[in-house]
């Protein structure tokens, strides 16, 4: 479970967001959001939007924005993760997504690449038009990607990502839209990561409680049989201790007998050892020796906890 796992949450709930955030008409008047005023020059930066704007604010307080006027907005629950949807009031397929949350990159030269990376991962189609642009954004370092792609129905389409790294935290922002219509789409999503006012996100005490103890996850499986069998099994142990301190423990187990005697076993062992943070329904893990990793938690009725989707079983 503690692997060492590079992964932006970021852009993984934003382009999951993308096909769905179709399906459901946006609110006049979004969650947190303030009165309209003449734009400004947001945190200093120079920005293309220069029209009137409101107060936007996530109901967690994890983060404030400027929002162009012509914008509804909703928040979803993406599993256990708010994803802030922002869409032009009456029709209009443009999408602007907002998320924030626990980052597992070092530098913004690391949350950068690995938003890129995913990007093509999840969208074969959509590429970067070139490398990232870094700046400051309220004297905190963030980085500005673009993308051009097909989309399935074979419509050519644009995208704009921002990203901003504060302490252990990443707040991002991406437009998408129709490539006819991308260029004010990425002025407003800009205005908007540029406008970016990042809150304090605190710690979940409540479910870092609840999550102490040992907890386990075994799967086995076997096929064949006689002398043409395989059986595997698959481990996990992790321990949360009341300090904030973790222990894992992970075993692969393979055996394999092939007609004529042959076949043989294989096995491997994994051990980590660090410590832990719950924000929100997020758990930050600082492993010993180096390197960090995110993971989603969920507690499950019966005493069951998924991390990251699989279900553990306390003992």
């Amino acid at each position: 479970m503690i692997a060492v796992r590079a992964h932006t949450l970021s852009l993984v709930l934003l382009l999951q967001l993308i096909v769905t955030a179709v399906s459901s008409p946006p609110d006049s008047a979004g969650a947190g959001e303030g009165p309209a005023s003449a734009s400004s020059k947001p945190n200093g930066a120079e920005s293309d939007y220069q029209g009137p704007s409101r107060e936007f604010q996530a109901p967690d307080k994890s983060f404030a924005t400027r929002v162009p006027l012509g914008w509804g907005s909703r928040t979803m629950m993406v599993g256990a993760q708010p994803l802030h949807v922002f869409e032009p009031e009456g029709t209009g397929e443009e999408r602007i997504l907002v998320s924030s949350g626990v980052a597992a990159a070092d530098s913004i030269r690391d949350l950068a690449q690995q938003s890129m990376a995913l990007a093509i991962q999840l969208f074969p189609a959509l590429r970067p038009t070139g490398t990232p642009s870094f700046l400051q954004v309220g004297g905190e370092p963030a980085a500005e990607v673009s993308y051009t792609g097909m989309s399935a129905a074979g419509v050519p389409v644009s995208g704009w990502q921002g990203v901003i790294l504060k302490d252990r935290f990443y707040f991002a922002v991406m437009g998408l839209a129709r490539t006819e219509r991308a260029t004010p789409i990425q002025k407003e999503a800009r205005f908007m990561l540029r406008s970016m006012r990042p809150g304090h996100i605190e710690e979940n005490r409540q479910l870092a409680g609840a999550i102490v103890g040992r907890w386990t996850f075994y799967q086995g499986s076997s096929s064949g049989g006689g002398s043409n069998r395989t059986s595997s099994s698959v481990s996990k142990q992790v321990t949360f201790y009341p300090n904030g301190r973790f222990e894992y423990q992970g075993a692969v187990y393979v055996d394999t007998n092939t007609p004529g005697g042959g076949g043989g076993t294989a096995s491997g062992d994994k051990i980590s050892t660090g410590t832990y943070k719950v924000y929100g329904n997020t758990l930050y893990s600082q492993i010993d020796g180096g390197g960090q990793a995110v993971f989603g938690l969920e507690l499950v009725k019966g005493g069951g906890l998924k991390i990251d989707g699989t279900l553990f079983i306390r003992e």
